[in-house]
């Protein structure tokens, strides 16, 4: 039933599929009659994707390279809306009976990451398209098997590839590290190789040239701070966030001159598990605003500045009278907000009016 749902609306939003062996029939009589092999696959590269489309014949242009373009992408040659529904059933790591099964399972895991690893190489800083949903669901179990696995160099190959493809890639980016801090933070506290792993894939983005800079979602996801992550922050993570304070301050400052990262991190320390971070943050965002000139969602990010600062004043009512640098930060925030006529900043500032 789940098969023929997303079967269904795959046909009704592009169409029905056009190529790709009927592998679904062999395997269904393969199984009723017995024939079919009870291992988990793990080749899937070259099962479940067809080889790129090659440039078409009898043009004159030069292939087209760099930002902005779409590259050819690898396909699915078979109907990948029945092997996810095929293969959905895999529980956790955690829930095999034996080592050997939970050995098959992550051969299988690594066998799909390569299948995405596939899908979104690029020789250039082509862009890849939007994931589809079993590529989403592909993403997402992917993370969640990160999570569930101690080996580092195992889980190395789960994740590199996908982060490491930054802009050119950043849909699958997105959804990627959005699934990995959904399943680290909900329902209880991530385990403890999650920080390691973060760190690493921090470094990761940092290095690879296709982390450009104002690259709004897939910053704000690398840190957390993506749409469903940024709602799942609660007080019991705020040692977590002050375990992550180092990398934070490695590279997150130098990325909010771009203003819709500035507004989604201001509305995160406005959260009680960000209170280790907030003094720091405050500089942060000061120094940031200093730099910026202009930009898409300034006015966002002034709204939601200013909502920071109202919290602050009244969590920590002493702290825009301090001294310190945390509260000069707050301060200058604030000027420079009531000058640009922010309602917010304001109607605070005129209450810290002696």
């Amino acid at each position: 039933m789940k098969w023929a749902e997303r079967r269904a609306r795959h046909v009704h939003e592009f169409g029905p599929y056009n190529d790709g062996p009927p592998i679904d029939a062999q395997l269904v009589t393969a199984f009723v009659t017995g024939e079919l092999e009870a291992e988990l696959p793990t080749d899937l590269v070259s099962a479940w994707l067809a080889e790129p489309k090659p440039e078409p014949d009898g043009t004159d242009r030069e292939p087209r390279t760099g930002p902005g373009h779409r590259k050819r992408q690898r396909h699915y040659r078979t109907d990948i809306e029945w092997l996810t529904s095929v293969f959905d059933w895999l529980p956790s790591l955690d829930e095999a009976i034996d080592t050997d099964e939970r050995a098959a399972w992550v051969r299988f895991w690594i066998g799909v990451a390569e299948v995405i690893a596939a899908r979104i190489d690029s020789d250039d800083d082509g862009e890849v398209g939007i994931p589809y949903d079993p590529d989403r669901w592909a993403l997402r179990r992917l993370a969640r098997c990160v999570l569930e696995l101690e080996d580092d160099a195992t889980t190395l190959g789960m994740w590199k590839p996908i982060v490491q493809a930054g802009n050119a890639a950043r849909h699958w980016v997105e959804t990627y590290l959005d699934a990995l801090f959904t399943f680290a933070l909900y329902p209880e506290l991530p385990p403890p190789a999650f920080l390691t792993k973060w760190s690493a894939m921090v470094a990761t983005a940092r290095g690879s040239s296709r982390w450009r800079r104002w690259t709004h979602g897939i910053d704000a996801s690398l840190a957390g701070m993506g749409s469903t992550p940024l709602k799942l922050w609660k007080k019991n993570h705020a040692p977590l966030v002050e375990r992550m304070a180092d990398t934070y301050a490695e590279w997150l400052p130098e990325r909010l001159t771009d203003p819709w990262l500035a507004r989604t991190f201001a509305t995160f320390l406005a959260n009680d598990a960000a209170t280790p971070l907030l003094g720091s943050g405050l500089v942060w965002l000061r120094d940031a605003e200093n730099a910026r000139t202009s930009g898409y969602y300034r006015d966002e990010a002034d709204d939601a500045i200013a909502e920071l600062l109202v919290h602050v004043e009244q969590t920590e009512p002493q702290m825009l009278r301090r001294t310190d640098e945390a509260a000069v930060a707050a301060r200058e925030l604030l000027q420079t907000l009531a000058a640009r006529h922010v309602r917010v900043a304001l109607v605070l500032l005129k209450s810290l009016a002696p």
